[in-house]
C-alpha cells in the first residue's frame, strides 16, 4: 500500500576522530567504515530523505588524515559508508570545514560529488553558492540552507578574503587570531566572550545576515518549506546560550519553517512557534566516540536525537513531528557504531545496566522535549 506521507529525518553531528580512523584501517592502507552506521540503516529505509551534519573534511589522499583531537580529515570511505547507509544530504558549513584549508574544503566537495552525495553549505563558486538547493519529494518542494557561526580560524589559521566568502556560509566574521602575548586580549577572549562576541548583533554582522535573509527569501519563493541547518552554540553547554537563542528567533521570524541545530555535541531542547515554525537547538552527536573525554560523561554525548517530520502528500501539510533516540557505542576492538537506543535497551540482559540505560534515555528525552516518558520506544510523538 502506498504511503500517504513524506517522511524527512534529521541527524546531528557526524564525527570521525583519529581513533575512529585508526580502527577502520586495513592492511592494504584502505579503510572500512561499513559497520559504523549499519545498525541504523533499516530505520532510515523508512524515511524518504535523511540529512545530517558532516563534521569533517573528506579526502582521497590519505597523507594528511586526522592526527589531532580538534582538527579533522577523513578518508573518502567514510563518506561512502554514510551514503550506503541511506543518508542523502550532508551539510558542510561547520567549524571544521577549513581544517585542511581551502584545498581541503574543495576536495571535500569533489569527493561528495564523485559519490553523488547531495551537500550544502560550502561551495566551489559564487554561482553555486547563490543557487538555493531545492529537493522535490513526492510533489512537495523543500529548500535546504546551511550556515555556521565560524570555522576555527584562530586554530587552523585559514582566513577567507572577502571575495572568497562564497566558499562557506557564515553567520558572522571568522574568529580573530589569538595573540598569545597580549594578556588583556587572552583574558577577554576566555572570560568575556559570552558578554561580547556571543551576543547577537545585527549591526555588527549585517553583511553576513543580509545574505541569510536573501537566501531565506529566495528559498520561500521556490519551495513549500524552508529547512535551515544552524551550526551554532557552546560545546557541551547544558543549554543554548544567548547568541544561539536569538539566532534561532531571527531565522524563524525571517520565514524558516524548521531550524536544525548542530555543534554543541550534546542534546538541547526545542523552540516552537507553530507546527510549521519549529527549531531544534541541537540533536547531539549522531556518530562519535563515546566519552572521548571522560570528563564529559555526565553530559551523555554518546546519545543523540533523530528528528522525523511527516508531511501529507494530499495537502502538503505537516502531519506530525516525532523523534527517536540513538546512541554511539564502542565494541571491544574500539570500533564505534550507531544503534537505536531501544535496540540497546532491549538486548541488555543485566538488569542493573538495563536500568541505567533506561534512565539515560529518559534524561535525553527530558532535555529534548521537556516531557517525561516511562516506556522506551522507537519513536516518540513531539507534535
Amino acid at each position: 500500500m502506498e504511503k500517504e506521507y513524506v517522511k524527512l529525518s534529521f541527524v546531528g553531528d557526524i564525527m570521525c576522530k583519529k581513533q575512529q580512523i585508526e580502527v577502520a584501517k586495513r592492511e592494504d592502507n584502505e579503510y572500512n567504515f561499513d559497520k559504523c552506521l549499519k545498525g541504523i540503516k533499516k530505520f532510515f529505509e523508512e524515511s524518504d530523505y535523511v540529512a545530517g551534519n558532516l563534521e569533517t573534511p573528506i579526502t582521497k589522499n590519505n597523507s594528511d588524515l586526522s592526527k589531532q583531537n580538534f582538527s579533522f580529515n577523513t578518508p573518502v570511505e567514510f563518506a561512502e559508508s554514510i551514503k550506503n547507509n541511506n543518508i542523502n544530504l550532508l551539510t558542510t558549513a561547520n567549524n571544521h570545514a577549513l581544517d585542511r584549508g581551502k584545498k581541503g574544503l574543495l576536495e571535500t566537495i569533489q569527493c561528495l560529488e564523485d559519490l553523488n552525495i547531495e551537500h550544502i553549505g560550502t561551495y566551489k563558486s559564487e554561482k553555486e553558492r547563490n543557487k538555493i538547493f531545492v529537493k522535490d519529494i513526492e510533489g512537495i518542494k523543500f529548500a535546504f540552507i546551511s550556515y555556521t557561526y565560524g570555522t576555527n580560524a584562530n586554530m587552523n589559521k585559514c582566513y577567507l578574503k572577502k571575495d572568497e566568502y562564497y566558499m562557506i556560509n557564515l553567520f558572522r566574521k571568522q574568529e580573530k587570531p589569538i595573540r598569545k602575548y597580549n594578556i588583556f586580549r587572552r583574558f577577554k577572549r576566555k572570560y568575556m566572550s559570552k558578554f561580547i562576541e556571543d551576543k547577537f548583533n545585527y549591526k555588527r554582522d549585517k553583511f553576513f545576515l543580509e545574505r541569510v535573509e536573501k537566501d531565506i527569501g529566495e528559498a520561500k519563493k521556490k519551495a513549500d518549506y524552508v529547512i535551515f541547518f544552524m551550526h551554532s552554540g557552546g560545546q557541551y553547554n547544558d543549554e543554548p546560550e544567548d547568541y544561539t537563542r536569538k539566532l534561532m528567533k531571527f531565522l524563524l521570524d525571517k520565514g524558516v519553517n524548521f531550524v536544525i541545530g548542530a555543534h554543541p555535541h550534546v542534546v538541547h531542547g526545542i523552540e516552537k512557534q507553530s507546527v510549521n515554525k519549529f527549531g531544534a537547538y541541537s540533536l547531539g552527536n549522531f556518530y562519535a566516540i563515546p566519552y572521548a573525554n571522560p570528563n564529559q560523561k555526565d553530559d551523555l554525548p554518546d546519545y543523540s536525537i533523530i528528528l522525523n517530520i511527516y508531511f501529507s502528500k494530499e495537502n502538503k501539510s505537516v502531519k506530525k513531528i516525532t523523534y527517536t533516540v540513538a546512541k554511539s557505542v564502542k565494541d571491544e576492538k574500539g570500533y564505534t557504531s550507531v544503534k537505536l537506543a531501544k535496540d540497546i535497551y532491549d538486548s541488555e540482559t543485566d538488569e542493573e545496566r538495563k536500568e541505567k540505560i533506561k534512565k539515560e534515555i529518559q534524561t535525553i528525552i527530558r532535555k529534548f522535549s521537556s516531557k517525561e516518558e516511562d516506556k522506551i520506544l522507537y519513536e516518540y510523538i513531539l507534535y
